[in-house]
């Protein structure tokens, strides 16, 4: 509608006074808009003609080469009616507002065009005033050119009608900035290509972070290794690319980690983990590639292992060069680690068998102690399925509540006296009955069951001596066995006060047994304020199998120690002919007796071992000769008829008194 047209009503408003005041305002909010659209039709065209002319056309000169011209030019675009100097204008206009590096090429010519961001953007001031073609393949990283151009060829193969594609270009200061290049091509009037424009955005900071996200993803965050992720697809790789080479993969796991953070806190197991990190990044052979798989657990993947070096020599070469401490804090602290290696195809042809395979290495390796290294073999198969049927026992006699204490009597060799019993665990099995600690050996070995495992035997333990304490059975005292996994926990004698306290039973009714191995580790601090906080309630406390571990005598000194339990690897049938074992125990007798400290023997069968351990001056004497364990509904005559059956003869050797005593055996729980 012409503008003249509408000012006619526009002067007159009195049509408006007999509509609706609802409808008046629609009315002249399309009124106006109308008017707004063609006063801006006319400015936007005003401005195409002002700026048509800005840029000056480069000069044309001898036409680049052919391919260079087709690989810049991007896909055609027909003519749609625009005039081509209006658009030519619109778009220099656009490259003035524009933080994007704008571009335009005039087919034929060997010039091209800038607008100002070259020179903000990428450094280059002097650009604007013109560059060639070849300029601009120069800067395009060599890796990213060849690909660049494919891009180009593509697209003008199959007719398209835009370009664009991903690359690095080098700026002034020679580094690259990744850019997302856009061009279009316009025809004039007959058809014929002769115009191209173009933009370069700067995509750099979109591209870190997307990097940083790919990393992040594929990553461990804490120790920069890749992750499982990252390891599960390289370890495919690798077997996929394998050819007749082996392919070396090696798990790793640390073997004190939890007790480094328990006793340290998280932020020494951070520093541990990075720490171990970094020496595998140091260590590993060359094209190998470490991971970090769970908690604490790593792997290494050796690609392409020549046969002759998938030896335990090659792993044991990797395990030597770890270094054993790391410092923390001002502090060294120990740790290790245990190493367990298949090789495919022998030990698996695919990702999973060979993880399979290494894993029951490693699993092996745990279980043999602390820093051990195990190359996969079949039989560890069986083995590793018996141990898992030992946990899997463990966990059901748990649940089930068929762990029970029996209880073997511990004799004064001088006296022929009852002065305590010691609790042993014992377990039920559906069909087999009653059964030993050896056959769910496994558990113990586990932290977490070992744990329930000791929590159950006490909770029986202050059971069954209660009942006797409300029947007048005086027991003397009950030895309890604690083993490192509850140490590890750090509320262990709290715990066991809190459930004596509960019970109405002394603390000085109970002893402790420890092995020489819990001293050893980063849990010491935690068995000194446990044994310290027990000893100082009355709870006294027993170093078992003294002499076949790790403890010295600064141990002794360190901890409250009341009673060393001589190991019965030492109390031989043959011990006083043996000078050597003789010789070990006087030595421990002679230092219970300097420090204070009494003296018990175990695995006494018997009365030439008594006779002998009485004249060497040991105080107590355990085993077969004074009885096997018993159930706790046995012990009430134990303790009234065992006391009867020995003597201190005339010669002043104990010998026995009458017949020989009837000792119960070890019966079935059906029997309690």
């Amino acid at each position: 509608m012409p503008l003249r047209a509408l000012a006619g009503p526009a002067r007159d408003l009195s049509f408006f006074s007999g509509l609706d005041p609802g409808v008046r305002i629609v009315a002249a909010v399309v009124l106006l808009v109308a008017v707004l659209n063609i006063v801006g039709t006319f400015l936007l065209w005003r401005s195409l003609r002002r700026f048509r002319s800005r840029f000056a056309t480069a000069s044309p000169a001898d036409p680049p080469p052919a391919i260079a011209n087709a690989e810049l030019a991007g896909a055609t675009l027909h003519h749609d009616g625009i005039a081509q100097r209006e658009r030519e204008a619109f778009y220099r206009r656009a490259s003035e507002a524009s933080t994007d590096a704008i571009w335009e090429w005039r087919v034929g010519s060997r010039g091209i065009a800038w607008g100002d961001a070259i020179g903000e953007r990428f450094g280059y001031p002097d650009a604007r005033a013109g560059t060639t073609v070849d300029w601009c393949l120069e800067r395009i990283h060599p890796d990213d050119r060849p690909g660049t151009l494919e891009n180009v060829r593509r697209a003008l193969a199959a007719g398209d009608e835009a370009w664009s594609a991903e690359f690095r270009f080098r700026r002034a200061d020679d580094s690259y900035a990744h850019v997302l290049a856009r061009a279009r091509l316009f025809r004039d009037d007959a058809g014929a290509p002769s115009w191209v424009v173009g933009a370069m955005i700067d995509i750099s900071e979109r591209k870190q972070t997307e990097d940083a996200l790919r990393w992040t993803a594929s990553h461990d965050p804490l120790t920069g290794l890749p992750n499982r992720g990252f390891f599960d697809r390289e370890l495919e790789a690798v077997l996929g690319a394998a050819g007749p080479d082996k392919v070396g993969l090696i798990l790793l796991g640390l073997d004190n980690f939890t007790e480094i953070r328990d006793a340290w806190g998280p932020a020494a197991g951070d520093a541990l983990l990075r720490a171990f990190a970094d020496q595998l990044t140091d260590i590993a052979p060359a094209g190998a590639t470490v991971a970090r798989l769970g908690v604490d657990e790593f792997a290494i993947v050796v690609p392409r292992l020549p046969p002759v070096r998938a030896t335990l020599e090659t792993i044991s070469a990797i395990a030597a060069r770890l270094t054993p401490s790391f410092a923390f804090q001002g502090a060294a602290i120990d740790c290790s680690a245990s190493l367990g290696a298949a090789f495919a195809p022998d030990d698996g042809r695919d990702r999973q068998a060979l993880l399979r395979s290494a894993g029951l290495a490693l699993y092996d390796a745990k279980a043999a102690g602390r820093g051990a290294v195990r190359i996969f073999k079949e039989e560890m198969r069986v083995s590793i399925e018996e141990r898992a049927a030992m946990i899997l026992i463990a966990r059901d006699a748990i649940a089930d509540d068929r762990i029970v204490p029996f209880y073997q009597a511990k004799v004064d060799l001088k006296t022929c006296e009852i002065v305590g019993f010691e609790a042993l665990l014992r377990w039920h099995h559906h069909r087999r009955g009653l059964q030993p600690p050896k056959a769910i050996d496994a558990a113990f070995a586990d932290m977490e069951l070992a744990a329930r495992l000791t929590d159950r035997m006490i909770d029986r333990v202050i059971h069954d001596a209660r009942g006797w304490l409300d029947r007048g059975i005086e027991f003397r005292r009950l030895a309890i066995n604690g083993s490192a996994p509850d140490f590890v926990r750090g509320d262990f004698a709290e715990r066991l006060l809190e459930r004596l306290h509960r019970a109405g039973i002394s603390p000085a009714r109970f002893e402790l047994e420890v092995t020489e191995s819990v001293f050893i580790g980063q849990i010491a601090d935690n068995v000194e304020r446990i044994l310290n906080t027990l000893s100082s309630a009355g709870t006294t406390i027993a170093l078992d199998d003294f002499g076949t571990g790790y403890a010295s005598l600064s141990h002794i000194k360190q901890f409250p120690v009341d009673t060393l339990k001589i190991d019965q690897s030492f109390i031989s049938a043959r011990a006083a002919d043996d000078p050597d074992d003789l010789a070990i125990v006087r030595a421990v007798i002679g230092l219970g007796q300097s420090l204070g400290i009494s003296t018990v023997a175990e695995g006494v069968e018997s009365l030439a071992q008594v006779n002998l351990l009485r004249r060497e001056g040991c105080d107590v004497g355990q085993g077969y000769l004074f009885g096997r364990a018993v159930a706790a509904v046995h012990v009430p005559r134990v303790i009234a008829e065992l006391p009867t059956l020995w003597q201190v003869g005339a010669t002043g050797e104990i010998e026995a008194r009458g017949p020989q005593f009837a000792r119960p055996g070890e019966v079935s729980v059906a029997d309690l």
